[in-house]
């Protein structure tokens, strides 16, 4: 145990000699002396001992040096020890006695003791080293705010989009229009492999053109969206595709679609495979999609998905569009049957169904249901406001309460399913076992993207 020692100073002070002085006097018969009297000089001894440590000296946040786990000593005389991932990983009670403070664990009574050096570091058994910090800097999550803000490069820099505080940003050099994100101490932890790239996806004018029909036929579209920005960036790097959810968010149109990934599409290759999570939206016809690609080992991703969904919400970049190619109506009329079993077509419409298939009164809260409006035309009512369908030539709602497509809609992809956890769907135990078969380009163009030509690149931020 380090001991403080007490050290002394002795202070000399100097030994002032005076002179006597003789003086004479002219009128004076006999010699007059004059004697100055003098205090004898003594030495005196100071301590100047070193301030004993006190138990403020150990309260705050300490960080070990050598391993990603801080240690928080509150004044009510608990402790706490936190992982990087903001998951606690212990606390109980603690005793100060002089320089050291001995930790009791609550979850099995053990002690561990921490001496406080010279150094004002603490010090434990094995003789590794913490440091006082002033708050923990952790990896990145969900909730943090978004503090910082950057502009994308080239002809999107007038585009602002915020990311987390302890995240750090630089332009994609392999990818037009895009900015790459990762953690900023990622270094030691599996984070190390975790990154986030926003990027403007450039379109053909065939898209404009398709996704102008309502979100019936727009799920189609953007399903081929996603089907084909998978092909042109992954295509040799997938290992399996789990499924997509779409959504109809009023002024944009977005769609997710989660991946396993082989470990090479780090340039610090990985000998097992990853998540990925892809997400794009459509703002309007403005020849491009805001995407997002977060990538990370299987307990991660969720977290870097989430991050990368807040940071396009944050994005400045907005479109004077919405997704109903016709004024939305306040409130939805009463839900009417269409009797067209005939022309059925075998696919109903997945993700929407009605919850009364009788209907419900107009603008009834909490209840939804598919209705159609005087001009024939499709909607459905979530319980809170109106979302256009389709057009009355494209579907309808059938006797059943659901929405149908017409035969000659368009042909719904094959991969799309909702039978899926997004994140925990497949973890085989045999990497070996590839599927790659995430579905069947023969429905759309290779050329539906337009503008640059990107090619094909390795996945993962630059080497720490």
């Amino acid at each position: 145990m380090f001991k403080l020692r007490k050290y002394f100073t002795v202070i000399f002070l100097p030994v002032l000699f005076l002179s006597f002085m003789m003086q004479d006097s002219a009128s004076a018969a006999t010699p007059k002396q004059t004697t100055a009297t003098v205090n004898r000089p003594v030495l005196t001894k100071t301590s100047t001992a070193s301030k004993g440590v006190s138990d403020e000296d150990f309260i705050g946040i300490w960080k070990y040096d050598d391993v990603s786990v801080y240690i928080t000593i509150e004044k009510d005389k608990t402790w706490s020890a936190t992982n990087v991932y903001r998951m606690k990983v212990d606390g109980g009670t603690y005793e100060i006695d002089g320089d050291k403070i001995t930790l009791t664990f609550d979850s099995d009574g053990a002690k561990d003791s921490y001496t406080l050096n010279k150094s004002g570091k603490l010090v434990d058994v094995g003789g590794s080293e913490l440091t006082k910090v002033d708050e923990m800097v952790l990896l990145p999550a969900p909730e943090d705010k978004l503090t910082q803000m950057t502009s994308f490069p080239d002809k999107f820099d007038s585009v602002d989009i915020y990311y987390p505080e302890h995240m750090l940003t630089s332009p994609r050099k392999d990818i037009s229009h895009a900015l790459n994100f990762y953690p900023e101490h990622g270094k030691g932890t599996v984070d190390y492999y975790s990154s986030i790239v926003v990027m403007f996806q450039p379109l053909t004018e065939e898209f404009d053109r398709d996704l102008k029909y309502g979100s019936a036929i727009g799920k189609k579209v953007m399903g081929y969206m996603l089907e084909d920005f998978i092909k042109l960036y992954y295509e040799k790097k997938l290992v399996k595709y789990i499924g997509s959810d779409f959504k109809d968010c009023g002024n944009y149109y977005s769609i997710k679609g989660y991946l396993w990934l082989d470990g090479t599409v780090f340039k610090q290759e990985l000998d097992y495979p990853v998540r990925g999570v892809i997400e794009l939206r459509y703002f309007g016809p403005a020849g491009y999609a805001l995407a997002s690609i977060a990538i990370a080992t299987e307990k991660r991703v969720e977290n870097y998905a989430q991050i990368a969904e807040k940071m396009l919400d944050s994005c400045t970049y907005k479109n004077d569009w919405t997704t109903s190619p016709k004024a939305v109506p306040p409130q939805p009329a009463k839900a009417k049957s269409s009797k067209k079993s005939s022309s059925k077509s075998s696919k109903k419409s997945s993700g929407k169904s009605s919850k009364n298939s009788g209907g419900s009164d107009p603008g009834d809260y909490g209840t939804a249901y598919y209705w159609t409006d005087s001009d024939g035309d499709v909607w459905y009512w979530n319980g809170y406001e109106n979302q256009f369908i389709s057009y009355g030539s494209d579907g309808y709602v059938d006797d059943d309460g659901s929405y149908y497509e017409s035969n000659d809609a368009y042909e719904e992809p094959t991969y799309y399913y909702d039978d899926y956890d997004a994140y925990t769907e497949w973890n085989s135990s045999s990497y070996d076992d590839y599927d790659s078969d995430y579905g069947d380009y023969s429905d759309y163009s290779e050329d539906y993207y337009g503008g640059d030509d990107y090619g094909g690149y390795d996945y993962g931020y630059t080497d720490w």
